[in-house]
């Protein structure tokens, strides 16, 4: 929800220049802070630390199944977002999650031991009780939706309702969802190796069809690598295709088994960003999907990385070799994901969409880059922040949009940030950082601005 401190906040861009004195906010440790962006935040803090393993949306999902984000709290001291009950609190304590208390400890500054229920009204707390409280139980988090339906009806569900409620309730929120329409080049590559067989084939198909179509076609570039003993490059960025003959040609390529040169698939990628057109500054991200270990390692992922491409590793089943995967991902723990199964690809495109989206441009100095934007829609920069700083130029066309700024949250947001935008914008540089991460978001059903960097 966009609050009316954000609304009001769109009078500060329309005015003069800024030498800004950095007040960061953060309204995930603010009591009764509510909505989508206080939500998404929090999960940002929690999922960065590393101190749990990774829930597969569920906290996400659970925030807006119990509360619609806080929206729709009935009471005011009631468990926050989360709605955490006091049971679930004492059970958060109990002496077998000592060593994650000491890691909340350790990230937060916060004596896990000395919280107590009004504490969780503050978004933090709230989802970390949450996230406390499913380490008790004799089960992992589930990573399909329809048993993470049943996982919640039993072990969290405080109420009159059926799987169905979680699952109707999870609908909802993604119809919510806004089409990612940020420029991006982006590559998949398929394992089609003999270990991954044809039906499970098909998923992984109907994976990466339903990936690309939850993209702008317009802003955004993919390209498409299936590879066993041999890789075929299936189409190149540079490609004029709407989605049904993407879609047309993803199924047309039949299934070939062999063996598993995730090596050469992706020096092979590396070359497909190379043979295509140069947009400066628009981000380049590799996604790889794998049920299995390379035949050769994957040494190659140092070609991508000195081309700045981003990378994500997707393991699929119980062969995948969690170094190897570390390793595709940069050693970047948040852009690797271990799923069971093939099954579980069937939800899991909404969350590879929701990461790559935060992958920001990063246009140079000088340039001016102008875009749209739809109500909510948000676009995000990065830039080079020397000494003394940097001066961002900031211009509305058409609508209202709203800026955030900050050097530490490389997404920041109403909920987490340095500071509010102005249409001229001096940031100094605190000799720590090195980048400035901006973004903009729309305010009105239409939306066009354009922004640009100096260095003062």
């Amino acid at each position: 929800m966009l609050t009316n401190l954000l609304v009001l906040n769109i009078v500060v861009l329309l005015l003069g220049t800024c030498h800004e004195i950095f007040a960061r906010t953060d309204l995930t440790l603010e009591d009764g802070s509510v909505g989508t962006e206080v939500v998404e935040a929090t999960l940002k803090k929690i999922r960065r630390s590393d101190i749990f393993q990774d829930d597969y949306d569920f906290l996400k999902r659970l925030a807006y199944v119990e509360s619609e984000d806080g929206e729709s709290k009935k009471k005011a001291n009631d468990g926050g977002i989360w709605q955490v009950n006091q049971e679930y609190l004492d059970q958060s304590k109990q002496p077998s999650l000592t060593d994650l208390h000491k890691q909340i400890t350790t990230t937060y500054n916060i004596s896990w031991a000395g919280v107590n229920f009004s504490d969780l009204q503050k978004p933090l707390f709230s989802a970390i009780a949450a996230r406390l409280y499913l380490a008790t139980l004799d089960q992992d988090v589930p990573q399909s939706l329809e048993s993470q339906s049943d996982f919640w009806l039993q072990h969290y569900n405080q109420r009159d309702a059926t799987r169905q409620t979680f699952s109707s309730k999870v609908v909802e929120m993604e119809n919510k969802t806004i089409t990612c329409k940020g420029k991006m080049d982006f590559v998949l590559v398929l394992d089609g190796s003999g270990s991954v067989g044809e039906e499970n084939f098909l998923k992984a198909q109907e994976f990466v069809a339903s990936l690309i179509g939850s993209f702008s076609l317009v802003s955004s570039r993919f390209g498409y690598l299936v590879y066993s003993n041999l890789v075929d490059t299936i189409f190149q960025l540079d490609n004029t295709l709407n989605m049904d003959q993407i879609r047309r040609i993803i199924f047309e390529y039949e299934y070939q088994g062999g063996g598993t040169n995730t090596n050469g698939a992706i020096k092979e990628a590396v070359n497909v960003f190379s043979a295509a057109s140069v947009r400066p500054g628009v981000p380049k991200v590799l996604a790889v999907l794998t049920d299995g270990k390379s035949g050769n390692g994957v040494g190659n992922i140092e070609l991508a990385k000195q081309a700045n491409i981003s990378t994500y590793a997707v393991g699929i089943g119980p062969e995948t070799d969690p170094e190897e995967l570390q390793e595709i991902a940069y050693n970047n723990p948040t852009n690797v994901f271990s799923l069971n199964d093939f099954e579980v690809l069937k939800d899991f495109y909404r969350r590879l969409n929701a990461e790559t989206c935060n992958n920001a441009q990063t246009p140079g100095f000088g340039v001016v880059t102008t875009d749209e934007l739809s109500f909510k829609e948000k676009r995000f920069y990065e830039f080079d922040l020397p000494s003394p700083g940097i001066t961002i130029e900031t211009d509305i066309q058409v609508g209202d949009v709203i800026g955030f700024y900050s050097l530490v949250e490389s997404n920041p947001s109403i909920a987490l940030h340095d500071g509010v935008l102005n249409r001229t914008t001096v940031i100094p540089s605190d000799g720590v950082s090195t980048r400035a991460y901006v973004t903009i978001q729309g305010l009105k059903d239409q939306n066009t601005y354009s922004i640009s960097a100096r260095q003062l």
